[in-house]
Formats: C-alpha cells, sequence, structure tokens
C-alpha cells in the first residue's frame, strides 16, 4: 500500500529534521521523491473518494489550526522578508490541473508550495556565495521548514493516510 512507503519516508524525513548540516539531502528527498509521490499517486487517488469530505479522525482537528493559527502565514511573512532583503525568488511550484481551492487536498498541496520555497530559499543559502546571507537567514528558514514538515508529517499520518486506507478497503 502505497501509505506504508509514504510512512517509511516520513519516518525517514523526521530522522532527519535536526540535522541541519543534511538540509540537502532532506530538500532533496521531500522534494523530489516524497512530494511528488504523494502528487502523483495519493492525491488524485483520494480527489475521486467521496469520504474525502467526511475526513480522517484529525481532519477537523488540523483545519482548525490552519483557520485559528495560520502556521503558513507566518512562513510566508518570513519568506516575504527574505525575498525583500535579498534578489533571491524561487521558481513557482507547479499547479495540479484538476485540485480546486474547494477541495481538501488543497491544504496539503498549499504546505507543498510554500515548503517548495523554503527548500529552494535553503538550497540557495547553502550556496558558497551567499555566507554572509546563509548566517542572516539559514536558522529561521530552516526552522520554519522543519516546522512545517512536522505539521505536514502529523496531518498525513492522522488524516490522509486513514481517509486513504478506509477508501481501499471499500475500494476492494
Amino acid at each position: 500500500m502505497i501509505t506504508d512507503t509514504l510512512r517509511q519516508q516520513h519516518k525517514e524525513i523526521l530522522d532527519m529534521l535536526d540535522r541541519p548540516e543534511m538540509a540537502a539531502e532532506l530538500i532533496h528527498f521531500v522534494e523530489s521523491v516524497h512530494h511528488p509521490l504523494e502528487e502523483q499517486e495519493l492525491f488524485p487517488f483520494l480527489d475521486k473518494q467521496k469520504c474525502l469530505a467526511a475526513g480522517g479522525p484529525k481532519c477537523s482537528f488540523f483545519m482548525g489550526i490552519r483557520l485559528e493559527l495560520d502556521p503558513l502565514g507566518g512562513m510566508k511573512k518570513s519568506l516575504q522578508n527574505f525575498f525583500a532583503k535579498t534578489s533571491f525568488r524561487p521558481e513557482p511550484y507547479p499547479t495540479l490541473p484538476w485540485l480546486t481551492p474547494q477541495s481538501p487536498l488543497s491544504l496539503p498541496f498549499e504546505e507543498h508550495a510554500v515548503g517548495a520555497d523554503l527548500a529552494q530559499s535553503l538550497l540557495f543559502l547553502l550556496k558558497p556565495e551567499n555566507k554572509e546571507l546563509h548566517t542572516q537567514f539559514f536558522a529561521g528558514i530552516y526552522k520554519d521548514y522543519c516546522r512545517l514538515l512536522k505539521m505536514h508529517v502529523d496531518k498525513e499520518d492522522n488524516c490522509l493516510f486513514i481517509i486513504y486506507e478506509q477508501a481501499m478497503r471499500t475500494t476492494r
């Protein structure tokens, strides 16, 4: 089952978070392996499931956090500050043509997009010619990236994957 693979990947991601010296490896794994798998396999399957709207056991909890605390809003403001003080601009994150703003999947997808901006910013700061900027910005952006990944993993493990597994049982 795809969720077994993704859960194993989550463990690998969480193991790397406390090691900023592995930032480039973490970013590659998340942005080039993990998120594409979700966007190509998990999200399209879930989008077709009627049970998606009902959510999983903690989906309302995660929506409440999003609405009340808006953790992505703070990360976006930090990124805008970084962009305003540097010449760096990330590549736009590709969209999924079938994904609408009304879909519950737009929330984890938005996390992928913000995560990609954070990841690209970190890779920019890791370049030797950006050593001065690295000293000024890396720790804050890396902290946001780690916080986002922890939230994202928790949301997927306790909401999306449960919905996926329920849907798989009913489609067999």
